[in-house]
């Protein structure tokens, strides 16, 4: 692993960290928000188990003290049109008309388990795909929608036409270390956001491993003006800062999340999306950006056009982890000089070891 601190500001400089021996090491002296602190622990740092077996897919992930609940809001967002379900290649799938724009959030929370709650297979999160737009009860009809949902990202995402309905059977039985509904612990936990469109079957392991250490964890698709699928434009990000601040609302009005402590995390052009919502929104601690988009010219060029996005505004942490890739550079947010930075670097990984496929790769190879 190769990683550095920048600090940007009034006082500038850099620091090497050569392993992570020395980033335990140096993490004491930096002057960081408690949030980011913790995140930068969980996410470089192995913690012991406290009485809990990690589920198979976690692979390697030691997981914390807390048992994790799962809980999905169907609500509408009614200052805003509903939206039609859309696929990558731009196909829309007509609904019936809804009230509102449809907004699916997903969370992940600390809770207490009792005998009678039951872990949710890997199944629940890709049926939950199928109802992004359409919040009625799954049935056949949906699932077999979802199964070719995930199918076809997963082959989109690098799969090449390898990954098929049959493999697909194996990671529908795999049990979760999510437990359906359970009593949430009766104090606020920091609040990680995870947007991303495949919410919630792409992300689900890392956002149960932050759950199990203390976190609550909010999900959902941002959509598109019209459609399930993102806009890549200036427009688009707008319209994904507003859904941002809309999920963000329904989470604390729950009562789960702290909030006065905010992270948010991205990935590809998430990460673009979640910066230009911190840049407007103060009470916003720390970035994570997992292969961000932001560190690409291509997004930086986006985030200039967007109507509030100011450099100056960009002003907490941000901790950006990127593997090889063609359009990624570090240097692309050079620029920020108010927001102190973190940058690791994973010559060995690919894109897509950010979301699920990195461990899922392990047991449902290619």
């Amino acid at each position: 692993m190769e990683s550095s601190e920048i600090t940007s500001g009034p006082t500038t400089g850099t620091r090497n960290m050569h392993n992570l021996r020395n980033a335990k090491r140096e993490i004491n002296h930096l002057r960081i928000d408690r949030l980011a602190m913790a995140l930068l622990f969980l996410f470089v740092l192995a913690e012991h188990a406290v009485g809990q077996r990690a589920p198979e897919m976690w692979g390697d992930l030691e997981p914390g003290q807390y048992p994790v609940g799962f809980r999905t809001i169907f609500t509408y967002d009614y200052s805003r049109p509903s939206v039609l379900y859309s696929d990558w290649d731009g196909k829309l799938y007509p609904t019936a008309q809804q009230p509102g724009r449809q907004m699916q959030i997903n969370i992940w929370y600390p809770a207490k388990v009792s005998t009678t709650d039951q872990h949710l297979s890997f199944g629940h999160y890709i049926d939950l795909m199928a109802r992004q737009t359409d919040f009625g009860p799954i049935n056949e009809i949906k699932r077999k929608f979802a199964d070719e949902i995930f199918v076809s990202k997963t082959n989109a995402l690098g799969g090449n036409g390898t990954f098929t309905e049959e493999k697909l059977v194996t990671l529908r039985n795999l049990r979760t270390a999510a437990y359906n509904e359970p009593q949430r612990i009766g104090e606020k936990f920091p609040l990680v956001v995870f947007p991303n469109g495949g919410s919630p079957a792409f992300q689900s392991i890392m956002s149960e491993y932050f759950a199990s250490h203390g976190f609550v964890v909010a999900a959902g698709a941002l959509k598109g003006r019209y459609g399930l699928t993102e806009d890549i434009s200036a427009r688009g990000f707008e319209t994904a800062v507003d859904d941002l601040g809309f999920i963000i609302s329904e989470v604390l009005k729950t009562d789960f999340a702290d909030p006065e402590r905010i992270c948010l995390i991205g990935n590809a052009i998430t990460a673009s999306q979640t910066v230009a919502y911190q840049a407007r929104n103060a009470r916003v601690d720390c970035v994570v950006s997992l292969d961000g988009g932001f560190l690409s010219q291509f997004d930086q060029r986006i985030l200039r056009q967007t109507a509030f996005y100011d450099p100056q505004e960009v002003n907490k942490p941000i901790m950006a982890i990127h593997a090889p890739h063609p359009m990624i550079d570090p240097q692309n947010i050079d620029h920020l000089l108010y927001s102190r930075q973190f940058r690791f670097h994973f010559p060995q990984m690919s894109e897509f070891h950010f979301l699920n496929y990195g461990a899922l790769d392990k047991i449902v190879p290619d």
